[in-house]
């Protein structure tokens, strides 16, 4: 877990993806990133992970950046 208290600078500068990488051994690139506001897209994407969009509370244009959109939860599993 990353918390605002680990980074200096907040979404939607990509440090806490970087590091949520960084503490799991894994390259940025081979991570994914869901994320329901434009502000934490832009932070996925800075880190260069594929990001995926939750509809919740913003329309869909407001969150086209992401490489994905899908309605909940359920639909990352294919249960939606």
């Amino acid at each position: 877990m990353v918390t605002a208290d680990d980074v200096v600078r907040g979404k939607p500068d990509p440090a806490c993806c970087l590091l949520a990488a960084g503490r799991l051994s894994v390259a940025p690139h081979r991570c994914v990133v869901i994320e329901d506001a434009p502000i934490g897209i832009a932070a996925g994407l800075g880190a260069g992970a594929i990001v995926i969009a939750l509809r919740t509370t913003h329309e869909d244009r407001e969150l086209a950046a992401a490489d994905a959109i899908v309605d909940d939860r359920a639909a990352l599993l294919g249960l939606g």
